[in-house]
C-alpha cells in the first residue's frame, strides 16, 4: 500500500503500478504468488509467468509461517512455469510466435533475474506498438541492500552476453555478507524508508560464513538455484542503465516514469517504441546527470547527511502554487485538500480581493495556497525563507486546446447553471466560442486577438503569461526570455505528464516522512470536440499560437531535467 502525507492514509500500489495500463487490455505478470497486481477475472485479460506451478506455489505458502492462510486462495494458476529471463521462448511455446501483448507487470522481480536484459528484449518482443513494461524494483536504500553497491550496466551486459541462468556464486555471496536490518524499538525489518535514521540500520551478515558457504558450494559444483537479489538499485541508478540500453540499441523502450522511492520501492514505466520511432533526443547528455543523482541518492543515507539533515532542520515551509490554468492545478489543490483537510489549504485566491496582498495574516494552519496569480506578484508579497513557490507546465499545444475547449463547453446552452458561476465576460467568451469550430483557425485567431481583449490573458501564450508581469499586449520573444529567467525564482516547476515528482517534492517540502499519494492526472475537457491537428494548416496554427509558451517549455525541460526534449504536439 502507498502511505499518504498522514499515518494512516492509504492508497492501493496496484493503481499507481497500472496508471498507464488501459482496462480491456491483455497482459503477463511475473511471479505474482499471492498479491497479485493484476488479479484474474478483473478488467484485464492476465497469463502468469512464475518458475513454480500452482501446487508448488501453494505449498511453499503453507509452510511459510510469515504467510497467512487466508491469502493462499489468491494464488493464481501459472500458465507459462520457468525463468522470466525466457520470457519470449515460453509465450512462443505456449502460444506461438505470434501471441502479442499489451503489457508485462512485474512486482520486485527485476532484482532476482540472472539477466535482466535478455528480459527486457523478451518483454519487446512480445509487446504490442506502445506496450507497458510496469515495474515495481525495490530502493536499496531502504532494505536489506542498504550496505551493498548499486550495479551498473556493465555487470548486466556481462550476465547477458554469458546468458547467464543462474545468479553467480559472487551475487548470492554479496546479499548475505552484506545483508542488513533496521533496528527498531519493536524489533528489526528488512524493509523501511530512506529516510531511516541510518545509524539505526545494522549490518548483520558474516563474511566468514558466507564465504565458506561459496567456497563449499564451488567445492561441490553445486549448480542449483539459489534465490538472490543479483542486482541493486536506485530510482536515478535503474533509470542510467535503461537510459544506456537504449542508446547502445539494446532495448527500444521509451522510459515513462523513474518515481522517486515510495516505501521501500520505486515505480518504473516503459513504452516499447514503435520500430521507426527514434529515441528522444537528449539522452547522451542525462547520462551524466544521472550519474550525479545517483552519487546524491546513495549520499542521502550517509550518516553525515542525516547529522546535516538534523540540524539544519527548520519548520516546514508552506507551499504557493502558481496556478496556470488548465496545468493541473484542480488536481493538485483537490488531491491536498483530501490530504491535509480543508481547514489547512486555501485555493483559488485570486477569488479573496487582497489576500495575495496580505498573505503574512494566514494562520499557521494553513500549509498550501495556490491561485491563478502572476509569479512577480507573488514573490513580492511573501517571505522566501517561509514559502515554496512552485508551478506546473503542460505540453502548450495540449494545453491551448483543452483550455479552449473548457472556456466553449462553458457555452453550452445545457449548462447555463455551470456558466453563470463565472464572470460576465467569462460567459460572453464561453457563449461566442460555443458558435465556433476549433478546426476554424480564423475565427479562433480572431477570437483571441481581436474580438476580446480578456482572450490575450487567457489563450496567448498564458504559461508566459504567468511567469511575467502583467501586460495587456501579444506576448513576445523578449517576455518569453523573462519567463525562462523566472524558472530561477521559482522553487520548483513541475509537468503534467510527471506529475509523482511534483507529489514527491511537496510531501518533501510538507515534511512528511510516510511518502506520498500519486494521483493519476486526467486534464481533459468536458467537451468531445476533436481538434484536428494533424492537417497542416491546422497543426501550424496551433504551434504558432504557443510558440513563447513552447519555448518556455522547452527550457524547463533543459534546464530541469538536464537534457533538451524537442516540442512537439
Amino acid at each position: 500500500m502507498l502511505i499518504g502525507f498522514q499515518k494512516g492514509r492509504q492508497l492501493d500500489r496496484r493503481q499507481v503500478i497500472l496508471r498507464h495500463i488501459g482496462t480491456g487490455t491483455r497482459g503477463i505478470e511475473i511471479a505474482p504468488w499471492f498479491k497479485p497486481i493484476v488479479p484474474p477475472d478483473g478488467e484485464r485479460d492476465v497469463v502468469v509467468l512464475d518458475v513454480f506451478d500452482r501446487p508448488n506455489l501453494v505449498a511453499r505458502a503453507k509452510s511459510n509461517p510469515n504467510i497467512d492462510d487466508t491469502m493462499i486462495p489468491q494464488i493464481s494458476e501459472v500458465d507459462l512455469v520457468g525463468s522470466a529471463c525466457e520470457i519470449a521462448e515460453l509465450v512462443c511455446a505456449r502460444f506461438g510466435a505470434a501471441a502479442r501483448f499489451d503489457f508485462v507487470v512485474s512486482s520486485h522481480n527485476l532484482e532476482h533475474l540472472p539477466d535482466p536484459v535478455r528480459f527486457l528484449r523478451g518483454c519487446e518482443a512480445l509487446l504490442t506498438s506502445g506496450g507497458m513494461v510496469a515495474m515495481a524494483v525495490p530502493d536499496k536504500r531502504a532494505c536489506f541492500d542498504f550496505f551493498r553497491p548499486h550495479s551498473g550496466t556493465g555487470e548486466l551486459l556481462e550476465a547477458f552476453h554469458e546468458r547467464r541462468e543462474h545468479p553467480t556464486f559472487a551475487q548470492t555471496f554479496s546479499q548475505s555478507a552484506y545483508q542488513a536490518t533496521l533496528c527498531t524499538g519493536t524489533g528489526n525489518i528488512g524493509a523501511f524508508t530512506i529516510d531511516e535514521n541510518p545509524s539505526q540500520v545494522a549490518l548483520i551478515g558474516d563474511v566468514v560464513q558466507q564465504y565458506a558457504r561459496w567456497l563449499k558450494r564451488l567445492d561441490a559444483n553445486d549448480t542449483q538455484y539459489c534465490d538472490t537479489h543479483c542486482w541493486t538499485f536506485t530510482p536515478s541508478s535503474l533509470e542510467l542503465i535503461l537510459t544506456e540500453l537504449i542508446l547502445l540499441g539494446l532495448i527500444n523502450f521509451e522510459i515513462v516514469t523513474v518515481t522517486q522511492p515510495v516505501g521501500c520501492e520505486f515505480y518504473v514505466h516503459l513504452r516499447k517504441r514503435p520500430e521507426d520511432v527514434q529515441a528522444r533526443d537528449g539522452l547522451a547528455e542525462r547520462r551524466e546527470l544521472l550519474l550525479r543523482q545517483t552519487v546524491d541518492e546513495v549520499a542521502h543515507v550517509s550518516r553525515e547527511t542525516w547529522k546535516l539533515h538534523t540540524k539544519a532542520k527548520t519548520e516546514p515551509r508552506r507551499l504557493f502554487l502558481v496556478h496556470i490554468p488548465k496545468t493541473a492545478g484542480t488536481t493538485i489543490n483537490e488531491s491536498i485538500a483530501k490530504e491535509l483537510g480543508k481547514d489547512r489549504v486555501r485555493t483559488h485566491i485570486e477569488s479573496a480581493p487582497g489576500l495575495l496582498t496580505n498573505i503574512q495574516t494566514l494562520s499557521t494552519d494553513v500549509e498550501y495556497v495556490s491561485g491563478h496569480h502572476r509569479l512577480p506578484d507573488v514573490l513580492n508579497n511573501i517571505d522566501r525563507k517561509r514559502w515554496f513557490v512552485f508551478a506546473i507546465l503542460r505540453n502548450p499545444v495540449r494545453h491551448l486546446v483543452s483550455h479552449l475547449k473548457w472556456v466553449k463547453s462553458l457555452g453550452d446552452p445545457d449548462n447555463e447553471l455551470v456558466r453563470t458561476r463565472h464572470s460576465a465576460t467569462i460567459q460572453a467568451m464561453a457563449n461566442r466560442l460555443w458558435e465556433i469550430d476549433l478546426n476554424d483557425v480564423g475565427r479562433i485567431h480572431r477570437f483571441i486577438h481581436e474580438e476580446f481583449d480578456e482572450a490575450k490573458q487567457l489563450f496567448d501564450n498564458c504559461q508566459v503569461r504567468y511567469l511575467t508581469k502583467y501586460c495587456e499586449r501579444p506576448i513576445n520573444a523578449a517576455d518569453a526570455a523573462a519567463s525562462v529567467e523566472a524558472l530561477g525564482s521559482m522553487n520548483y516547476v513541475g509537468f503534467t505528464e510527471d506529475l509523482q515528482d511534483a507529489y514527491a517534492t511537496i510531501a518533501r517540502i510538507l515534511g512528511a516522512t510516510e511518502g506520498f499519494t500519486i494521483i493519476p492526472h486526467s486534464n481533459e475537457s468536458r467537451l468531445d470536440e476533436a481538434v484536428n491537428l494533424g492537417d497542416p494548416v491546422i497543426g501550424r496554427f496551433y504551434r504558432e499560437a504557443v510558440r513563447w509558451d513552447a519555448h518556455l517549455y522547452t527550457a524547463a525541460k533543459k534546464r530541469l531535467r538536464g537534457c533538451l526534449e524537442t516540442f512537439s504536439v
